[in-house]
């Protein structure tokens, strides 16, 4: 296998599927009549990208569902999907391809005009791919996010796989994951879902700016990036929700700046794949619902357009749940629905899990909650915008407070915490002190100074992350065998991967485990059932062939694991593979 393989093909296909979904939603914007003279309008621009991503998710949905989920057939349907977009482009969007042949000239421009600033983007541009390329290692990409898409990939279109977390979930970014893999590695789910953080920032700095000031507009944007930082090197789905959520809200904008149905539609369809990517997609729909009521003054017509469409393209995942195991919000629709997989002791130990971490809103953030008393009467836009962000903090507060569970309201308050922030700095500050910082930064000295230390802040940065950044298998590898305990048994243990393994404590290392894996806190595979017979080791043998299992991987470096019995009580029921002071692996007799 060539050693580059792993970040080229990555490379390769972040950008393939960038560009396809970028044409693909061009056209769909030119069909619609959005692309013409408004064409080179930066928010149009913007919405083209996720358009065209949701336009994917329907198609690998449809394709997973109903015929084989393959390369081929994924390469087939692409080209035809690209003919009528490419029609509707030359048909309507001449404003977009003039725009599209100027691009190289304006960049030039820009950077010629603003050095600094251009260098700073291409040291984040840079800076964001060496994240981007870090080995998945984190505890939900390995867990599920990567699980779901290799079984997807394996089997060719949807599954239910009992053995993981969220069996039956919205999983529109996954089928993205499941493409990746049938066409490359898994270097390119992060480079994606990095990019989508970088669009989701120029959004931000787009409508700031234009509403606000560049000022606001900037600091906004690095508000957010700085608070998902910690995402780019992932193959979670937050990220992408972020940017259905807020794409919604700028076509959302547009239609009460132009009054056009065509950005109500495209609003509402970005919100229903939303609500396909993860359930607290779903939770902003009441969100924009009440904003949609406030801006349309009470009008029934546009709500029931914007139902309509949600239905019809944000039900797919939720009729599908109820179809399989009559909750089509499984698992927490269990208390009304009745219980599939789970039960309540699962889904209690899972509420349990969310009231141990209980974040508080960022104090950079606070101001937000400030912007409604800003003195100045208030576009409906930016009524929108605080509708948007004060509801989805609350909801966020209300229920799971995750860190990154308020990912996708942090465009919001972002937004209004820059624009009370700034305004403040402005009244506090006088024409004088304006004016010499005005002068000081114009210095080629002061430039200069900057762009150092961002070239010294960006060496440092990569220093530190150099050691998890890989381009090659073999880098991979090395990572994994030095973080990941189910690596040490792999190389010690011949035939692990031909065995029906249960690992007990380990669900973090399920994708780096032989497929098939099972063992977790939730579902039918549960550790407390493990746990209930460690003092029985023939009950523990028995309880593991009910489940189809012929050997156990045990993670002895975690106290409530490690009370499995040592091998002198198991002697009789099992027999010893491997063992050391973390891991252990054992063999029905």
């Amino acid at each position: 296998m060539p050693p580059m393989l792993y970040s080229l093909s990555g490379i390769a296909f972040a950008l393939v599927f960038l560009a396809f979904c970028y044409l693909l939603g061009s056209g769909i914007l030119a069909r619609l009549q959005l692309a013409g003279g408004q064409a080179d309008t930066a928010s149009n621009q913007l919405l083209a990208i996720p358009v065209g991503m949701g336009g994917a998710f329907l198609t690998l949905f449809l394709v997973a569902a109903v015929y084989r989920l393959n390369a081929a057939n994924l390469m087939a349907i692409s080209v035809i999907l690209l003919l009528p977009a490419a029609w509707w482009l030359h048909g309507y969007g001449a404003g977009w391809r003039a725009s599209l042949k100027n691009l190289p000239g304006r960049c030039w421009k820009l950077c010629g005009e603003y050095p600094l600033g251009a260098t700073t983007l291409l040291l984040a541009a840079a800076l964001g791919f060496l994240l981007a390329m870090g080995a998945p290692l984190e505890w939900d990409e390995l867990a599920y996010h990567l699980p779901y898409a290799r079984d997807y990939a394996e089997a060719g279109g949807l599954v239910v796989s009992e053995r993981l977390r969220f069996p039956l979930h919205s999983h529109n970014v996954q089928l993205v994951w499941t493409a990746a893999l049938l066409f490359s590695s898994e270097a390119a789910t992060h480079l994606i879902n990095a990019f989508c953080a970088a669009l989701v920032a120029t959004g931000i700095y787009i409508y700031a700016r234009d509403s606000f000031g560049r000022a606001t507009g900037i600091l906004a944007a690095l508000l957010y990036l700085y608070f998902c930082r910690s995402l780019l090197d992932t193959a979670y789905v937050d990220l992408a929700l972020s940017l259905f959520v807020f794409s919604s809200f700028l076509a959302l904008a547009q239609w009460q700046t132009g009054r056009s149905d065509g950005y109500l539609y495209i609003s509402a369809f970005l919100l229903a794949m939303a609500a396909g990517i993860k359930y607290q997609g779903l939770m902003q729909v009441p969100a924009f619902g009440l904003a949609l009521i406030i801006a349309s003054r009470g009008a029934i017509a546009p709500l029931a357009k914007a139902v309509a469409v949600f239905l019809v393209f944000g039900s797919w995942w939720y009729v599908r749940n109820w179809l399989i195991s009559g909750d089509p919000f499984h698992p927490i629709g269990g208390p009304w629905f009745g219980y599939w997989l789970w039960d309540e002791v699962d889904l209690a130990g899972q509420y349990a899990d969310f009231e141990r971490f209980r974040h508080h809103l960022p104090l950079v953030l606070v101001p937000a909650l400030a912007f409604a008393a800003l003195p100045g009467k208030r576009a409906p836009r930016e009524v929108t915008l605080l509708v948007l962000g004060l509801t989805g903090l609350a909801a966020w507060y209300l229920t799971s407070r995750y860190d990154r569970y308020l990912i996708p309201s942090i465009p919001f308050l972002a937004i209004l915490s820059s624009r009370v922030l700034v305004q403040a700095a402005g009244r506090m500050g006088s024409a004088r002190i304006s004016g010499s910082l005005r002068s000081l930064t114009g210095h080629k000295a002061f430039q200069y100074t900057g762009l150092a230390l961002l070239v010294l802040a960006a060496g440092l940065t990569v220093r530190k992350q150099w050691s998890e950044t890989c381009f090659t298998y073999a880098c991979i590898d090395r990572v994994y065998s030095a973080e990941l305990l189910s690596y040490r048994v792999a190389d010690k243990v011949p035939g692990l991967d031909q065995m029906k393994l249960y690992q007990y404590g380990l669900e973090n290392e399920l994708y780096t485990l032989p497929d098939g894996t099972a063992g977790d806190w939730f579902g039918p595979y549960r550790y407390r059932d493990v746990h209930a017979r460690l003092g029985d080791p023939s009950a523990l043998r028995e309880h593991l062939q009910s489940l189809d299992r012929n050997s156990i991987l045990v993670n002895r470096a975690q106290e409530y694991f490690g009370q499995f019995p040592d091998s002198v009580e198991l002697t009789e029921d099992f027999e010893v593979l491997y063992e050391d002071e973390r891991v252990s692996l054992y063999r029905l007799r």
